[in-house]
C-alpha cells in the first residue's frame, strides 16, 4: 500500500473514532443520572434535650458555714463547803434538768447548827434591848421625881441612849447572822438556774465540796447561738439585717436540718479575711427535731434574704462558659442569650436574661454552638426532605 492510501485510512479511522466520541458524549448528555435528594442532611441536625423554665421573683439567698454555741451557760460552784449527801438522778453529762431542780445536796448540819445559834444570839440581843428600855423608863421617872430638866446637856447619859443604841445595833447584827444562816443553809443545796442540759459533772456523793472547784457546767436548751462569717458582698441580700429578722434553714453534719433566724450584725470583724460576722437564733435546738443540736457543732447555714424579681434560678451547670444560657426558639433554632449572674451556689445560679419570661434551655452539650443553628428537641419527628426521582418540572422524560 503506498503512501497516499495509508494518510486516508489513517484519516477515516479518527474520523470514525471522533464520531464515536461524540456520539457517546450525546448519548450521555441526554441521559445523565439525576441526583437523588438525601435525608442524610436532617441526620445532621443535632438532637438536643430541653427544659422550659420561666422568670419570678427568687429568694436571693446568702450561703455560710457557722459554729453552734450556747446562748447562756453556767459553772455551778459550791458556796458553802461541805460534804456531798446527794445528787441528782439526772445529773449526768448530756442529761437534761428544769429550772429549780435540786442537783446537788451537802451535809447542812453544821448549817442548820449555825442558824439555832444566830436566832438564839437574836433572841439575846432583842432581850438586852428591851431591858435597855426599861432602864430608860426608870431613870425618865427618878428624873421626874428629882425635877431634872430632860434638855440638859447630860441627860442622854442619865437616859441611857448610847446603851440603848448599842443594844438596838446588836439586834441589828444578830438579824444579819440569823439571815446569814439561813442563806448559807439554803446553799446546801445547788439548783438549777435554767433548763439545761450538763455539759459536765464532777460530783458525787462523799466528795467534800469547795467554793473553788466547778461541780457541774450547764447550757440552756431554750435557745442557741450560730455564729458565721460571710464576705462582705453576700450582705447586699440582707440590707436591714439587725433591725429586721430573716428565715434560715441550718443543716447539720448528719444532714438534717433545722430552722433558724438572723439576731444581729456583731460589730467585729474577723482577724483573718476580714470578714463580717454574724449571729443568728435556733429555738429549742436540743428538745426537738430528729435530734439535738450539739455545741461546737458546725452547720451549713442558709439565710433567705429580700426577693429579686423577675429572675431565674437555674442549675449551675446550663450557665456556659461566658455567662450566657442557650435556648431554643418556636423554629428550632439555637439562641445564646446573655445572662446577668446575681449570685451563685452550690448547686444554682441567680440570672438575669434580657429576653422573653420564658425560655426553652438546651440543656445538652453542643461541640460548637453557633447562635441560630438548627436544632431538633428529642422526641421530635425528623423533618421530610423532597426526594427527586425523574426529570425536572417541565421537561417529559424520554
Amino acid at each position: 500500500m503506498n503512501n497516499a492510501s495509508r494518510r486516508t485510512l489513517s484519516i477515516l479511522i479518527g474520523l470514525v473514532f471522533i464520531i464515536g466520541g461524540l456520539l457517546i458524549a450525546r448519548y450521555f448528555m441526554t441521559n445523565k443520572p439525576e441526583a437523588q435528594r438525601r435525608r442524610a442532611m436532617s441526620s445532621m441536625v443535632p438532637v438536643v434535650e430541653t427544659v422550659s423554665m420561666k422568670t419570678a421573683a427568687h429568694i436571693h439567698t446568702v450561703e455560710c458555714l457557722g459554729t453552734v454555741t450556747a446562748e447562756k451557760s453556767a459553772d455551778l460552784r459550791p458556796e458553802v463547803s461541805g460534804r456531798i449527801i446527794a445528787v441528782n438522778p439526772g445529773l449526768v453529762e448530756g442529761g437534761l434538768v428544769k429550772q429549780g431542780d435540786v442537783l446537788v445536796e451537802i451535809d447542812d448540819a453544821d448549817y442548820r447548827l449555825a442558824l439555832a445559834e444566830a436566832e438564839a444570839a437574836l433572841l439575846t440581843a432583842q432581850s438586852n434591848y428591851r431591858i435597855e428600855e426599861g432602864q430608860q423608863d426608870v431613870v425618865r421617872h427618878e428624873m421626874e421625881m428629882m425635877g431634872t430638866d430632860e434638855s440638859d446637856a447630860y441627860s442622854d447619859l442619865m437616859l441611857r441612849e448610847p446603851q440603848l443604841k448599842s443594844a438596838e445595833a446588836a439586834i441589828k447584827t444578830a438579824e444579819l447572822a440569823v439571815e446569814s444562816a439561813k442563806l448559807d443553809l439554803e446553799r446546801t443545796k445547788i439548783h438549777a438556774p435554767f433548763d439545761a442540759v450538763v455539759v459536765s459533772e464532777t460530783a458525787d456523793v462523799g466528795d467534800y465540796a469547795q467554793s473553788s472547784s466547778t461541780l457541774i457546767e450547764l447550757a440552756a436548751i431554750d435557745r442557741f447561738f450560730v455564729y458565721s462569717s460571710i464576705p462582705f458582698s453576700s450582705l447586699t441580700p440582707l440590707p436591714e439585717i439587725g433591725s429586721k429578722t430573716y428565715p434560715a434553714e441550718l443543716t447539720l453534719s448528719d444532714g438534717t436540718t433545722r430552722l433558724a433566724q438572723t439576731y444581729k450584725l456583731l460589730p467585729t470583724l474577723t482577724d483573718t479575711g476580714r470578714m463580717a460576722r454574724i449571729l443568728l437564733t435556733a429555738d429549742q435546738p436540743y428538745t426537738t427535731g430528729d435530734r439535738p443540736m450539739l455545741i461546737n457543732e458546725y452547720v451549713r447555714i442558709r439565710i433567705n434574704g429580700d426577693s429579686i424579681p423577675d429572675s431565674m434560678m437555674i442549675p449551675r451547670k446550663y450557665l456556659r462558659d461566658g455567662n450566657v444560657v442557650w435556648t431554643i426558639d418556636s423554629e428550632n433554632k439555637l439562641r445564646i442569650l446573655q445572662a446577668e449572674v446575681i449570685d451563685g451556689y452550690a448547686d444554682e445560679m441567680l440570672i438575669r436574661i434580657d429576653g422573653p419570661a420564658e425560655i426553652e434551655i438546651v440543656t445538652t452539650e453542643l461541640s460548637a454552638a453557633v447562635e441560630g443553628m438548627q436544632l431538633r428537641r428529642d422526641g421530635e419527628p425528623m423533618p421530610e426532605s423532597p426526594q427527586r426521582t425523574g426529570k425536572p418540572e417541565g421537561k417529559p422524560a424520554k
